[in-house]
């Protein structure tokens, strides 16, 4: 005999699942132990829940495996919302398991209880998840667990609330078998037969890449020089092909490059979209569609058609699927001549950033020097205004993520740390103090993991995004957030790890962050970066004053 939550650990390890994100408590601690008695599962104890599930969707994003996320009753659950609808929108299958107090309370309310006298998790949380399961019965929790997560819909996250009686209940060694739902695909070809059609007739075609494709890059890039016509990537597709394809405009949206804004002067009268919602971000001041414009739109999730745009050919597909079908008939068009002139020119709203001397050292500098100093090393970008140089000043190929399924501060932080604990690759996490604020402290997950990551604070002593946007929309001044810098340089030295003080351009170069990768240990380049350079015509701000009715 063993606990429930023993026989648990080892059903999901049955499964290739065998790692556990979280922070112990009260309700969860039977999980906690399971966990630590199992030898081939992998617990990664984090600070905060939400930082938590963060780092589940790195680890997931490297690995492709679920990851299980363990978080206790009251604070700890309510804590998880902001990760687990980030996970929900960047569709990330995580597994996060609800430690619970015992719910035979006899008319008791108990503190942090998760039922409807409490929380009401399972309500409250619905809405986020693919499915929340109760497990209340100890003899069929592995059951229950391995059956929704062998037979699930979708790629949305998953939540089971467990009481501590239940799945510290010694029971006989659970048996069952579930046999997982077959999918089979016929490929008819009359979605491909009909895009053929389309782009034959097409005089100004573009392709546009989503998120929902970037776990088919291999596909994609086949997709791409399959129809040979201009493509653009959204901002969280960034680097998905490299931009140093032929047909690549570049990133559109937040930040988008000049490129993609000179094709879109006379719009196109064919846009395929494939793995993208269209959101405001992915959107921008790139807008695709004109009146003349035949939109043919390819996702697994119906929701997305017709929410911006009047979808003239929804696609309801996995990306996959879609591409094997395109991709299994000739087709070549290679249409370079609709851009030559467009590329002749710079993308970039600075064309010589590489090169800017001044000081205080600009923020687009700083990107080219990042790069520059370590050539396709993983780049993860936090949310703030330094995402922005990162979208549009970066020339990145399959090393580059943001998450901006919620757009949470801090977020790019955890990611960071999620994705170099699945392949301890070199890392590099560009990130704002405001975020650091907020989540930084997870550095010491990265240390005790001895994490190759180099956290890059751009340092402003303020919210600089929230400062531009302060002034662009009541055109006034207020400064948000610190009244003075922060000195990271002392807050990596008191933690035992390496800070560098970066306040002038070309101090980061190739030999300091190879001795910097070298120690094995994450490090924090305190960088003091020109905070009154912004991105103009990013997107965001100007959308948001358009919003407020100016």
């Amino acid at each position: 005999m063993d606990t429930a939550a023993k026989f648990l650990v080892d059903d999901l390890l049955s499964q290739n699942i065998n790692t556990y994100f979280g922070i112990p408590g009260g309700p969860i601690v039977p999980m906690f132990d399971a966990v630590l008695r199992t030898p081939k599962a992998r617990l990664i104890q984090s600070k905060h829940e939400t930082a938590a599930l963060f780092e589940a969707i790195g680890y997931y994003k490297v690995t492709g495996k679920i990851p299980v996320v363990l978080v206790s009753a009251g604070p700890g659950i309510t804590n998880s919302l902001t990760g687990l609808h980030s996970a929900r929108a960047l569709n990330i299958p995580l597994f996060l398991i609800c430690g619970d107090v015992d719910w035979r309370t006899n008319n008791y309310i108990l503190l942090q209880n998760g039922g409807p006298e409490g929380i009401n998790i399972k309500d409250t949380f619905a809405p986020h998840v693919e499915r929340v399961i109760l497990l209340n019965n100890s003899d069929t929790v592995s059951r229950e667990v391995i059956s929704a997560i062998s037979n699930r819909q979708t790629n949305k996250p998953f939540l089971g609330i467990l009481p501590i009686n239940v799945s510290n209940h010694l029971i006989d060694k659970p048996k069952f078998f579930i046999g997982k739902k077959s999918k089979s695909f016929d490929f008819s070809f009359d979605f491909a037969d009909d895009l053929y059609k389309l782009l034959d007739n097409a005089n100004k075609p573009l392709l546009v890449l989503g998120n929902g494709a970037t776990h088919f890059n291999y596909r994609i890039e086949s997709l791409v020089n399959h129809l040979g016509i201009p493509f653009v990537t959204t901002p969280q597709a960034k680097g998905l092909v490299s931009e140093k394809h032929s047909l690549s405009l570049r990133n559109c949206g937040l930040a988008a490059s000049k490129w993609i804004k000179d094709y879109l002067v006379e719009k196109p009268d064919l846009v395929i979209v494939v793995g993208s919602d269209l959101d405001d971000c992915s959107i921008g001041s790139t807008e695709f569609i004109g009146e003349n414009t035949y939109l043919y739109h390819v996702d697994i999730n119906s929701s997305v058609f017709d929410r911006r745009y009047k979808t003239s050919f929804p696609v309801l597909l996995d990306i996959k699927d879609f591409c094997d079908g395109v991709l299994q008939k000739p087709f070549r068009q290679f249409r370079t001549d609709l851009i030559s002139d467009i590329k002749a020119n710079s993308p970039f709203n600075i064309s010589n950033f590489a090169e800017d001397d001044n000081i205080p050292v600009a923020p687009h500098r700083v990107t080219a020097d990042l790069e520059k100093a370590a050539p396709g090393t993983r780049i993860v970008s936090d949310i703030g205004e330094h995402m922005l140089f990162c979208l549009h000043y970066l020339t990145s190929h399959n090393n580059f993520n943001i998450d901006m399924g919620l757009g949470s501060m801090g977020s790019g932080i955890c990611t960071s740390i999620g994705m170099c604990l699945a392949d301890k690759k070199p890392t590099i996490c560009i990130c704002g103090d405001g975020g650091f604020q907020m989540h930084g402290m997870e550095i010491l997950t990265a240390i005790k993991n001895n994490l190759p990551i180099i956290f890059a604070i751009f340092n402003d002593a303020r919210y600089n995004m929230v400062y531009h946007g302060f002034k662009n929309f009541f055109n006034r001044e207020e400064h948000l957030g610190e009244t003075d810098y922060i000195d990271f340089v002392k807050l990596a030295e008191s933690l035992g790890i390496s800070g560098y003080l970066i306040d002038r351009p070309g101090q980061i170069d190739s030999l300091l962050l190879d001795n910097i990768f070298n120690q094995n240990r994450p490090a924090i380049l305190d960088i003091r970066i020109d905070r009154n350079i912004c991105m103009v015509g990013a997107g965001r701000n100007e959308a948001l004053k358009h919003m407020g009715g100016s």
